[in-house]
């Protein structure tokens, strides 16, 4: 039976205390952690510096975020009350509103009461951001002017005299919108169109067809109609020129949005259908008429406060109910609403006013980047939800020759299956770009190469911040980090993996050995 000798326990406990201390600040943690000890210290630092970058430029983008949130924050606090309190009456759910986007995974979800057709229409990107019941037909009303209006400017002089005919009077009936023009009275014809956007003149817009058709109405109908076709319409019929009930005579809320949009391009239409009031004037028959847009934005902006809008019309009959197309335009964006088959003015504005606060604050349209060597030809601008990306899209690309060098890449951007965005870049084919690597390999193996300092200097030249001695000094630790693994010591000693757990396992032994010895010295046997 051994005993250790009481006296000799406190030197033999700070003896093995000692060993223990000296070992384990000679053995980092690393060494455990790291098993496979593929990790470099130049690779580290690397990692350690991109990261701190990301955190930095991460930083700086939300905080840029944030304040662009604040921002639209600040800006829609400013919204009506009357959009506010509309957004809020609105209380149906996804299922069974009719809305198609409410059914779709990642499509943000919309309101729209008291339409019964509905399309909300992104003019950048050509996103149907809100689809009610869009593609179904039914009679567009007065709404059919901005196709009689674009018919007009496309193919009149807008300086010609236009005399009235009784063509033009046929429809101008009891009841109906009209600025009881008479036989024989002449306007100018831009003064009519003035008149067939803002007091939705039947009179004039048939008069207008009679005239750019030739002295046919029905000349002018069909060129209506065809042109419908031309713009993607596929629901749209017209009968007449005005909106005027009639049998066949139908739309959609999609087509009346393509309709319109093709309208808003051009600058005429877009003074005409943007102006809240105009005086058309005075004729050898009857003074001057003063007429007011019907849009309640525009003719009433205090009591109908519309953020942004640039231009729209009212339309009404029994069949179609209130019908409304409004323009609104925030931070450089231009959107479309039609709101169709309304029970009156008032419910199809409520409509619209939420249905611009859902695409402006549901949806955020944004740029494509693109990288070196590369041109961006066309489009780039994508539409996303709200905290999300380009990136976070579904792509789908077409490649062809360009015919200089290049390759075209035609791109097509899709959320939940939905196009939201194109763009066309250029790009260097990567088989001329490789050649041209080669052949510029070939030419300076052949003028003798370039040693190591001659391509440490072209570096540190083409990035002045960072000296010749720091690349070399760069460039000498990264070339000892990739031909070994190495260990970071205390004290700033640095030492090679290998030789490291070498000098550990000796160090471990000659413990092990002070061990047995101190061990020895304190027993003694009984």
């Amino acid at each position: 039976m051994l005993k250790i000798n009481r006296n000799r326990l406190p030197a033999l406990f700070w003896a093995l205390v000692l060993c223990a201390v000296m070992i384990s600040g000679a053995m980092p943690a690393a060494v455990f952690a790291e098993a496979s000890g593929e990790e470099a210290v130049y690779e580290e630092a690397a990692a350690d510096d991109a990261s701190g970058e990301d955190a930095e430029a991460g930083a700086e983008e939300g905080a840029a975020d944030e304040a662009a949130a604040d921002e639209a924050a600040a800006a829609d606090a400013a919204e009506t009350a009357s959009g506010a309190a509309a957004e809020a009456a609105q209380t149906e759910t996804a299922a069974g509103d009719g809305i198609a986007g409410n059914s779709i995974e990642g499509w943000p979800s919309a309101k729209a009461k008291l339409s019964d057709y509905v399309c909300v229409y992104d003019t950048t990107t050509g996103t149907v951001l809100m689809d009610k019941n869009m593609d179904v037909q039914t009679p567009p009303a007065s709404l059919t002017k901005i196709m009689t209006v674009l018919i007009a400017i496309e193919n009149g002089d807008l300086n010609a005299d236009v005399a009235m005919t009784e063509a033009g009077l046929a429809l101008a009936v009891a009841g109906s919108s009209n600025l009881y023009t008479v036989d024989g009275e002449s306007f100018k014809l831009k003064d009519m169109l003035y008149g067939i956007i803002l007091a939705s003149a039947n009179d004039m817009a048939t008069q207008v067809a009679e005239y750019i058709g030739g002295g046919s109405v029905d000349n002018f109908v069909a060129m209506m109609n065809e042109r419908a076709k031309e713009l993607g319409c596929t629901g749209t019929h017209f009968v007449n020129a005005c909106g005027m009930p009639a049998e066949g005579h139908v739309s959609t809320a999609h087509d009346m949005a393509l309709i319109a949009e093709a309208a808003f391009r051009n600058e005429t239409f877009r003074d005409i259908i943007g102006t809240a009031s105009y005086t058309i004037p005075a004729t050898a028959i009857y003074a001057p008429r003063e007429i007011t847009s019907g849009h309640p934005a525009l003719s009433d902006p205090e009591g109908h406060k519309l953020k942004g809008v640039i231009g729209g019309m009212l339309g009404y009959t029994d069949a179609a109910g209130s019908c409304m197309i409004t323009y609104a335009k925030r931070s450089g964006r231009t959107v479309i609403c039609v709101a169709l088959h309304a029970p009156d003015a008032d419910s199809a504005f409520d409509d619209t006013s939420a249905a611009f606060s859902y695409a402006y604050k549901k949806w955020k349209l944004r740029s494509l980047e693109v990288a070196d060597g590369e041109e961006l030809a066309g489009g780039g601008k994508v539409l996303t939800p709200k905290n999300t990306k380009i990136e976070d899209c579904e792509k789908e690309e077409t490649v062809t020759d360009n015919g200089d060098g290049r390759d075209k890449i035609e791109t097509t951007y899709l959320w939940a299956g939905v196009p939201v965005g194109t763009s066309t870049v250029l790009k260097t084919h990567v088989a001329e770009a490789a050649a041209s690597s080669v052949s510029s390999g070939t030419e300076s193996a052949e003028s003798g190469g370039m040693n190591v300092l001659e391509s440490l200097a072209e570096s540190a030249e083409a990035e002045p911040e960072k000296p010749l001695e720091t690349a070399v000094t760069d460039t000498a630790v990264r070339n000892e980090a990739e031909a070994a693994p190495q260990v970071q010591l205390p004290f700033g000693i640095t030492m090679n993996r290998t030789s490291f757990i070498s000098i550990a396992i000796l160090a471990l032994l000659i413990l092990l050995g002070i061990i047995l010895i101190l061990i020895t010295i304190a027993v003694r046997k009984r």
